[in-house]
């Protein structure tokens, strides 16, 4: 008896092992992430990445209007002027 409870208890757990490792069949899909993903919107001034440059690259929809676009250039400018006017080592 004690070796055929064993055997039922060992089935049971192969047959849930195996069962559980089954490949969803369902495609992945890209899915329109809201605005309130993007930082500023979807029109505001980075895209979604994670390196370095991040705040330094303008958005598509920046790059197609020339007024946005001379905007931010003017604005990534001031960001990367000097704003210590002392340089000799204080």
């Amino acid at each position: 008896m004690k070796k055929h409870l064993f055997s039922i208890i060992y089935l049971t757990c192969l047959f849930a092992l195996f069962g559980s490792c089954k490949n969803d069949d369902t495609p992945d899909t890209i899915t329109e992430l809201p605005e309130e993903y993007y930082t500023g919107g979807k029109l505001g001034t980075t895209s979604v990445n994670d390196i370095s440059t991040a705040f330094e690259q303008p958005t598509p929809a920046v790059e197609d209007n020339a007024e946005m676009s001379l905007a931010f250039q003017i604005g990534e400018s001031f960001f990367e002027d000097e704003f210590n006017s002392n340089t000799s080592g204080v």
